[in-house]
């Protein structure tokens, strides 16, 4: 089964007030989109970026998605892009593990844990202290394409952990990471405060350095 891995970059990042979107600031000398990325590189078929500036966010490695709608859509308008894609690319079954493009500490083991016994039926989703962390999900197919039909307008998009609850799905538990600010390997950045923080302990001794996961084993399976 064909696995896609997608970074969800479509923030407006607007408490940071930098003029750059949060994903392409950098965090350890790395751009927290390329971290993003290589959790997700070593067990994926392809790599998606759901983002409304190709040209900023262009990979050789990746696709890039804008929203399928104007306006700000959050989340859901990166996982309707995500699904409207996936199905022009095969019937077959695939799964998509999502990722936030703003989160430099993501486990290593993300990926892995979150399909290593995944269901088709079932949304498998990440949790700290019970905490959902709703943008770092594995959707299979069928919960994916339903999410084609939730509509979306002018108002707030539905939060995307709603999107999770009313499926079926599991919770996946992970555990503190002292490599990461305050223990959370989910920590994300929304303010300068935040970006400083990250730098910091990027660089402290305690960080952890992403390109070492280019040396992670490839665990996925072939379709």
């Amino acid at each position: 089964m064909r696995t896609y891995g997608l970074v969800l970059a479509g923030g407006r990042s607007s408490r940071m007030g930098l003029g750059i979107p949060k994903p392409l600031l950098a965090v350890g000398g790395i751009a927290m989109l390329d971290r993003a990325m290589a959790c997700l590189r070593p067990n994926v078929d392809a790599l998606l970026i759901s983002a409304n500036e190709p040209a900023l966010f262009a990979r050789p490695e990746a696709t890039v998605l804008p929203d399928p709608e104007t306006g700000y859509l959050g989340p859901i308008g990166g996982l309707k892009a995500a699904a409207a894609f996936c199905r022009a690319l095969s019937d077959e079954p695939f799964r998509l593990v999502t990722v936030p493009g703003d989160t430099p500490f993501l486990p290593i083991d993300l990926v892995p844990r979150l399909v290593s016994e995944a269901d088709l039926d079932e949304v498998q989703v990440a949790a700290l202290s019970g905490r959902l962390q709703p943008t770092c999900a594995a959707w299979p197919r069928d919960a994916l394409l339903s999410i084609l039909d939730v509509e979306l307008g002018a108002a707030r998009s539905p939060p995307l952990r709603s999107m999770i609850e009313i499926r079926p799905h599991r919770v996946v538990a992970f555990p503190h990471q002292a490599s990461a600010p305050y223990g959370d390997p989910f920590f994300n950045v929304n303010t300068p405060e935040d970006l400083k923080l990250a730098r910091e302990r990027s660089v402290s001794g305690d960080g952890d350095d992403i390109r070492a996961r280019s040396d992670l084993p490839n665990t996925r399976k072939a379709p």
